[in-house]
C-alpha cells in the first residue's frame, strides 16, 4: 500500500510539473443517525487527467465506515468521462467506470455502470461537480457502504453526490 501511495504522489507531481490538465477534488461526508446512535463517514478523493475538452480519465479512491462496524471500507473506482454539452460556466457529462470495495476480513463488492453529472466552473481553477444517480450493476452481498445494494438498474438516491474540484 505504501508503494502504491508513493507511486500515485509521484505521478501527480510529474503530471503537474509537465503542465498537465490535472483535476483534484473529491467528496466528504459525516452523518449522525440519532435513532440508531450511529455515525457514518466517507472520504473519497478524486484525481483526473483531461485528455482534451471532451474526455477525462481518472479515479476515485478513499474509504468509508460507521461507528457500528469494525474496520473501514476501502474503495477504488477508475472512470472515463465524456463532456457532451457546454453552456457558459455549465457543462454536462457522462461518466462510465467500475468500482471495487473491500472490508476487513476480505469482504468484497463491485459495481460497473454509468453516472450522469454536471459541472459548474466557479473560476479558472475551481468548480463544483454533481453526479446525479447511477445506472448499472452492483454485487454487494456483504453490505459494504458506498457501493449501494446488490442489483441492476437506476439508483438516484445512493448514486447522487456533490464535490469540489481544483484544476491545475
Amino acid at each position: 500500500m505504501k508503494k502504491f501511495l508513493l507511486i500515485a504522489v509521484m505521478a501527480v507531481l510529474g503530471a503537474v510539473s509537465a503542465q498537465a490538465q490535472v483535476r483534484l477534488g473529491g467528496e466528504f461526508s459525516v452523518w449522525y443517525n440519532s435513532d440508531a446512535e450511529n455515525t457514518s463517514y466517507m472520504f473519497m478523493p478524486e484525481i483526473g487527467y483531461k485528455l482534451n475538452d471532451k474526455w477525462e480519465v481518472g479515479t476515485h479512491i478513499g474509504f468509508s465506515g460507521n461507528s457500528d462496524q469494525e474496520g473501514l471500507d476501502f474503495k477504488l473506482a477508475p472512470f472515463a468521462r465524456y463532456t457532451f454539452l457546454r453552456a457558459g460556466m455549465f457543462s454536462m457529462f457522462g461518466e462510465g467506470g467500475f468500482g471495487v470495495a473491500t472490508r476487513k476480513h476480505h469482504n468484497t463488492a463491485f459495481n460497473i455502470g454509468l453516472r450522469p453529472g454536471i459541472d459548474v466552473e466557479l473560476s479558472e481553477h475551481w468548480s463544483l461537480e454533481a453526479h446525479l444517480g447511477f445506472l448499472g450493476f452492483v454485487a454487494n452481498d456483504d453490505g459494504i457502504g458506498e457501493m449501494g445494494p446488490s442489483g441492476f438498474g437506476f439508483d438516484f438516491k445512493s448514486g447522487t453526490s456533490f464535490g469540489l474540484i481544483y484544476q491545475f
